[in-house]
């Protein structure tokens, strides 16, 4: 993948028609999205406009670079952490957080045990996946999967104990405001998102 060209007033990376199949899970070639391939930003705006928010979400876990998807990663499932919320899995998104800011070996091995023995299918978990991926593969893996993972964990998890009369409601408004902390990351902001209440009958989901 290659950076945005220059003059770009984002960060969000060029994929190859490939990647960007894999990465929406493409089985034919879409001429409006390959029109778009140079042109990142655009591509997104093409996906919400066009009301495919799930797929928007994808392209921004492989489209943002690896530190800042891993950082993405994080606020998505730091805002839908439950109430009360997981003490095992926010340490474990606090020693992600930790080696965002300071790729150290100590710092990946910490994030990697942490998610392995305390978030198996968490969205920190899948946090804890992309880095040991990528770290196994030597770099080649990119993070894309296990954000991705994690981003659509902390969706579905946003969406429990919420009514079926208002669940697509629901996972619209969460996937727009994951979106926007997205784009926020690109352009080198934090990308916080307030904390995402849980639905009226979560601890009934829950149980």
């Amino acid at each position: 993948m290659t950076q945005s060209p220059a003059g770009t007033d984002n960060r969000l990376q060029v994929l190859s028609l490939p990647e960007l199949q894999r990465a929406l899970c493409l089985a034919e070639e879409d001429p409006a999205l390959q029109a778009l391939l140079a042109q990142p930003a655009r591509l997104l705006e093409h996906l919400m406009e066009a009301g495919r928010l799930d797929d928007a979400l994808r392209f921004l876990a492989h489209a943002l670079p690896g530190r800042e998807a891993m950082w993405w990663g994080c606020m998505c499932a730091t805002a839908t952490l439950p109430a009360p919320d997981l003490p095992a899995e926010r340490a474990t998104l606090a020693a992600v957080e930790a080696w965002v800011r300071q790729p150290a070996d100590e710092r990946r091995r910490h994030a990697i045990i942490a998610a392995a023995r305390n978030c198996t299918g968490l969205p920190a978990g899948w946090l804890g996946l992309a880095i040991s991926w990528n770290h196994a593969l030597g770099g080649m893996a990119g993070f894309g999967p296990g954000v991705e993972g994690a981003v659509f964990q902390a969706l579905d998890r946003a969406g429990e104990g919420v009514p079926d009369a208002d669940a697509a409601r629901r996972r619209e408004s969460v996937a727009r405001r994951f979106i926007a902390s997205g784009l926020a990351i690109a352009h080198g902001e934090a990308g916080r998102i307030a904390q995402i209440p849980p639905g009226p009958h979560a601890a009934e989901a829950g149980s």
